[in-house]
């Protein structure tokens, strides 16, 4: 379908449905004027991680769409304040609970180091559900699980006989989670460890006598103690070791999958699109929606959350001006094809295929149904604009514009070369929009029950004299509630819903009195609401998983 001229831009040599690349230079310098002066020098990103400051969709101006009335219009977020206040005005340590009013977060009840199902599905089911990989060779593996023994090896569950490690490792049913590459991010006098974890795929059955599998840890190895645990050690050298790694998952997820790759590694695509696409161009009224108070909440947490002094500074298992190397790193390694898209994310980890003999893993399940809805409208929203043969580039000059925006300003990879396909633009808007959405959803709102309560999973271990424990201070049990309940408690809209029934249209009708993309974006809401979402009774696990259930999804990081 041919894109009917914009107002103001008068009919050129362009084939009808490519979009002009004009900007107002006026605009496009205010818009370059917005980035802070200390643009690539600022402390915490050393240069790495672009960072800007009041770009123009997210200007706090006190309207319905601004940041200040989002953050504050929510019944839980009221109880939040109230218990904030609850726990901050006592001056006698009365109060060792943070939470009042507020729910108290499920991994208090569950205690997931005890039980090693329950730890397990932490990287199943919990905020990272991206670390965990298969294994596939015996190098993979720390010692003593490294090397081949006479006879073969065995492995030990606490709740089984001893298991064939080569026959789980050549029926694809060994995984780990590795942490150690951060080994050397420590800031004495805290503890900090960082472990590599081993798990195996058992087959049992569940509560209703069904054949399922279950994860369960067999080693947890700590390389810079050369240290490793089993289910056969002793009770509390193996409990130690859960917590421990627990612990090290959680400063990963919180400064490496959720800060570097959703807020910062997204913040790159929302500032080239800002600068670059014209309100009027369809992709930018593509992606605009899923970046609304992106940028503004990533100032806010430069500003009051990982600043010096702040609460991961003081709190976390490094000071900030070191832990800020996992940031870096995992900024740096992060791929828009092969880490942005589901699909391709577990085909990395070599968890894609059905012969992965994982448990029921509902991130998994869930998550491909929402990336296969998010793919089918980003086509069809696309091919109304482009055609489905021929460079995309060749006549769409804003395209190309932001796409070397990414590609040189802000060190972004765009999957896109000088002669990309329609196919190639959907991937790639697919991906921004996945990862925006429901990839971040995934990782934030799980927070509250898995990482709220300190007193079970502290962001740091403390020292006591050369013994380690996990005993949070007054200080870390109230800074870990309140900033887990800000970050998981509210959701600024829904996926696949945008402000009014036109698509995007606080940015204007743009002259297009057709509209055509309304049946792309009806389409794509019911494809949202027609997909299977299982029954709790039938949901295998020891959680309720809702955080991938469309109702749930946000559009993109507005928190």
């Amino acid at each position: 379908m041919a894109n009917p001229a914009e107002p103001g831009y008068p009919p050129g040599p362009h084939v009808p449905w490519a979009p002009r690349g004009d900007l107002d230079p006026m605009k496009y310098e205010a818009w370059k004027a917005s980035i802070a002066q200390d643009y690539y020098n600022h402390y915490f990103y050393q240069g790495v991680i672009p960072l800007a400051v009041n770009p123009p969709d997210d200007r706090d101006d006190g309207g319905i769409y601004s940041y200040s009335v989002r953050r504050n219009a929510n019944v839980d977020f009221a109880k939040f304040l109230a218990d904030f206040l609850r726990w901050k005005g006592d001056l006698f340590d009365a109060f060792t609970d943070f939470f009042f009013l507020l729910p108290t977060p499920l991994g208090a009840i569950q205690e997931l180091y005890k039980d090693d199902a329950q730890f397990a599905l932490f990287f199943l089911s919990g905020p990272d559900p991206t670390t965990l990989e298969l294994v596939t060779d015996d190098n993979q593996l720390p010692p003593p699980l490294s090397f081949k023994q006479p006879g073969g090896r065995k492995v030990q569950t606490r709740t089984r006989v001893p298991l064939d490690f080569d026959k789980a490792l050549a029926e694809h049913r060994i995984f780990h989670v590795d942490l150690s590459k951060y080994s050397h991010v420590v800031s004495p006098p805290r503890f900090a460890s960082w472990p590599h974890a081993v798990f195996i795929s058992v087959e049992g059955t569940d509560s209703f006598g069904r054949k399922e599998n279950r994860l369960l840890p067999i080693a947890i190895a700590d390389k810079a103690s050369g240290t490793c645990a089993f289910p056969n050690s002793s009770a509390t050298e193996w409990e130690f070791a859960k917590r421990a790694m627990l612990t090290a998952a959680a400063n990963y997820h919180e400064l490496g999958t959720h800060l570097s790759r959703c807020h910062m590694t997204m913040e790159r695509y929302a500032l080239a699109t800002y600068r670059n696409l014209p309100a009027w161009h369809p992709v930018g009224r593509l992606l605009r929606p899923h970046f609304k108070f992106m940028v503004a909440t990533n100032n806010d947490a430069i500003k009051n959350l990982i600043n010096p002094g702040g609460p991961v500074d003081s709190n976390f298992a490094a000071v900030i001006d070191t832990l800020v190397k996992v940031t870096v790193d995992a900024f740096s390694t992060w791929d828009l094809g092969t880490h942005g898209g589901l699909e391709a994310d577990l085909a990395r980890r070599g968890l894609a295929g059905d012969d992965c003999k994982l448990p029921f893993w509902p991130y998994k399940e869930y998550g491909l149904n929402v990336y296969g809805a998010i793919r089918n409208f980003v086509r069809s929203y696309l091919s109304l604009w482009y055609p489905p043969d021929g460079a995309i580039y060749r006549d769409d000059i804003a395209l190309q514009t932001w796409r070397r925006a990414l590609r040189e300003e802000y060190r972004a990879p765009s999957l896109m070369g000088d002669d990309a396909s329609l196919e190639d633009l959907v991937t790639a808007c697919t991906n921004i929009i996945w990862t925006s959405g429901p990839q971040h959803s995934a990782v934030n709102y799980t927070q509250y029950d898995f990482l709220g309560e300190a007193k079970i999973l502290p962001f740091c271990i403390q020292l006591a004299g050369q013994k380690q424990k996990f005993e949070p201070t007054h200080q870390q049990i109230g800074d870990q509630g309140a900033v887990i309940s800000r970050l998981s408690l509210y959701r600024w809209d829904q996926l696949g819903n945008y402000s009014t029934e036109d698509f995007l249209t606080e940015y204007g009708d743009l002259g297009d009195p057709n509209k055509p993309w309304r049946l792309a974006v009806a389409g794509f809401q019911k494809e949202l609401k027609g997909l299977p979402i299982p029954a709790p009774e039938t949901r295998k696990g020891l959680w309720d998983y809702t955080f991938l259930s469309p109702p749930n999804i946000t559009n993109g990081i507005s928190i």
